[in-house]
């Protein structure tokens, strides 16, 4: 079985970007993300800078269960959230 993945790609650096995520995703057609990440970024406020540049038009979904060097039960547990979410 082969599987196709195609990553649409922008890349911008600097002070403030992430205020311009909301407007990224919506050149893409993206509209529901899921953002994973872990408890330490939720804990130190970049988490919500990411959420704040959602924009209005943009909803994601936070999956902070992750944990360094990820295990199987972890990645397992955020696809299912991704399938589930309709992201």
């Amino acid at each position: 079985m082969s599987v196709r993945i195609a990553l649409p790609r922008e890349l911008r650096i600097g002070a403030g970007t992430s205020r311009q995520l909301g407007e990224v995703l919506g050149a893409f057609g993206l509209s529901r993300p899921l953002i994973v990440t872990d408890a330490y970024l939720v804990g130190s406020g970049v988490l919500q800078r990411v959420l704040d540049g959602l924009g209005d038009a943009v909803r994601g979904e936070v999956f902070a269960d992750t944990v360094p060097d990820p295990t199987t039960v972890c990645v397992e547990a955020a696809a299912e959230v991704l399938r589930a979410g309709g992201h």
